[in-house]
């Protein structure tokens, strides 16, 4: 499995940094409790956290507006692990929602907000319901994205500022 979170390009550095450590919260509050991942028999190589990605902000976007979307990818479905029902994977969605909003909120300051996207990528489709009652298949697993007000003292949580594809410092 492979957890990855894209930012927008001027997101504080403290918030990449959290996103890029959240191997360990991850499996505690997602992974094991709905996934039934065990961690002693995943090595790093099998579930892990890739560093975060950057998208530059379109000029017509406020500066106070920010992305975050995160994904787990390589998730067996039902079929390939037994010990996981079709519903645990909007559970597993939630969350994370749950988890990335906590983090959006504590390191992006004040007067700030994220438009926080959440999507599991299955290795199977699976039933899910659609918001009027409709049933479909997919392998995807997704909500409507959700926007995260900053929290954070501005004076201890910068905001980058210019266009960086990369992070040089």
């Amino acid at each position: 499995m492979k957890a990855k979170s894209v930012l927008s390009h001027d997101a504080p550095r403290a918030l990449e940094d959290q996103l890029n450590r959240i191997d360990e919260e991850l499996m505690t509050v997602v992974l094991t409790p709905h996934l039934k991942v065990n961690p002693q028999e995943f090595v790093w190589g099998e579930r892990f956290v890739q560093q975060c990605d950057f998208s530059v902000r379109p000029s017509k976007v406020v500066e106070t507006e920010h992305i975050c979307i995160a994904t787990l990818t390589m998730v067996s479905g039902p079929n390939g692990n037994w010990n996981r029902s079709n519903n645990a994977f909007p559970k597993a969605r939630m969350a994370m929602v749950r988890l990335w909003s906590e983090k959006l909120g504590a390191f992006m300051p004040v007067g700030h907000k994220t438009r926080l996207s959440v999507v599991i990528v299955l290795d199977e489709s699976i039933p899910q319901s659609n918001s009027i009652g409709g049933t479909f298949s997919s392998s995807l697993v997704e909500g409507p994205a959700v926007w995260i007000p900053g929290e954070a003292d501005p004076k201890t949580c910068p905001i980058y500022v210019g266009q960086r594809s990369k992070r040089a410092d």
